[in-house]
């Protein structure tokens, strides 16, 4: 079933004039971050490759996941199977498990609102917006706070009986070594836990008695007609595994290594790898982590430049055509600047760490400034030949 709930609100010249100012403040603040985040996101990825790079020169490479006294404090490599001391249970439903990992995802069968919005400008610089609630049935992770719903009757969502819940190994050992517990948390990868007949055997009766099982899911009503507030519930899990590891040994534990320029290396994969893959895998990650923080810091400087500009185009809005070329303006000139200073503080985070690479990232800063005034400057010439020649 599918209803729908629709609103119609009006915001006047005025209030959004003291909106868009109001927003200004924020805007300023929203720029002014961009710069500390993206000159230490440059410094951080330099430096972070460069422990990488330290570390593949003096990764030793066990031929087993024996102890040996004589790799003491240095940066090892070895390869063998990742066990749990005790077994992990789900304090719940009694499931006993010898993994690495063991948790519960719940979902429950309920109300679920959706919006979607549609703004009209009206001459005078008001608008009126269109809101369109719509509510459905269907499996949702968790529960939906119907309280918040626009409408709430007839869209009721009870309490969670049940809630996810997860666990990891109090100690994981690989050979004779135990990882430390900021290395056993990269063992993160889980697959379904297989609910057979011994399995459901631990459910205690009172929950085995009300459940339906459907694969590897138990039911809590009707799997073929589902109603509001019926869970499914399954379980994922990690047994013991074949790991690989480079981290530093520091008599039978393994544990981050620090290098020379104070960051930490400590590198955990389910299967086998080379230490020299792994160190590669690690790199490959460490640009990622890098472009989505400059992503983040562009979006936040050219955010920030919006929200300060953004009242002249509400300002223009008094006549709805004029405020769309005016709100065009504003986001490409927050646009090229945003680019601008935010390539230029990149490069600046490279001329400090790495001067080779910094200079054409200055070049192109420098160049994204040049477009944006030598199009401000075309523009007012043109605007003067339209007066000279009418």
């Amino acid at each position: 079933m599918v209803d729908y709930d629709v609103e119609v609100t009006e915001e006047s010249w005025f209030s959004r004039l003291g909106n868009a100012i109001a927003g200004v403040a924020i805007g300023f603040i929203l720029f002014l971050a961009a710069f500390p985040l993206l000159f230490w996101n440059e410094g951080r990825a330099v430096k972070t490759a460069r422990s990488l790079t330290e570390a593949s020169g003096l990764v030793v490479s066990l031929g087993d996941a024996k102890v040996s006294p004589g790799n003491n404090n240095k940066l090892v490599h070895l390869k063998g199977k990742a066990t749990p001391k005790g077994a992990l249970v789900d304090p719940v439903f009694q499931i006993k498990v010898d993994g690495l990992l063991l948790s519960r995802t719940v979902e429950m069968f309920q109300w679920k609102q959706t919006k979607s919005e549609r703004k009209e400008k009206k001459l005078g610089g008001g608008t009126r917006t269109i809101t369109v609630y719509k509510y459905s049935r269907g499996w949702d992770y968790g529960r939906n706070d119907s309280s918040k719903f626009n409408t709430e009757e007839g869209h009721v969502n009870p309490p969670l009986q049940y809630k996810a819940w997860s666990a990891r190994a109090a100690q994981v050992n690989v050979g004779g070594f135990k990882l430390s517990n900021d290395l056993a948390s990269q063992l993160s990868s889980s697959k379904p836990l297989m609910i057979n007949e011994a399995v459901k055997k631990q459910i205690p009766p009172s929950l085995l008695a009300k459940a339906k099982f459907v694969g590897n899911t138990l039911h809590t009503g009707d799997p073929a007609a589902p109603r509001v507030g019926d869970l499914k519930i399954s379980w994922k899990w990690l047994p013991a595994s074949q790991v690989s590891v480079v981290a530093k040994q520091v008599g039978t534990q393994l544990t981050k290594y620090t290098t020379s320029n104070g960051r930490t290396v400590g590198l955990v994969r389910l299967g086998e790898h080379s230490a020299q893959a792994m160190i590669q895998k690690a790199q490959e990650d460490n640009k990622t982590i890098t472009w989505i923080l400059r992503g983040l810091g562009v979006f936040l400087m050219i955010l920030g430049l919006f929200l300060v500009l953004n009242p002249l185009a509400v300002l223009a809005d008094v006549l709805p055509f004029l405020g769309n070329i005016v709100g065009a303006g504003v986001f490409l000139v927050a646009f090229l600047t945003g680019i601008g200073f935010s390539s230029a503080t990149i490069a600046l985070g490279w001329v400090a760490y790495r001067p080779l690479v910094g200079i054409p990232l200055f070049v192109l800063a420098i160049a994204s400034f040049v477009l944006l005034f030598g199009r401000l400057r075309n523009s007012g010439g043109r605007h003067e030949l339209d007066e000279a020649y009418g």
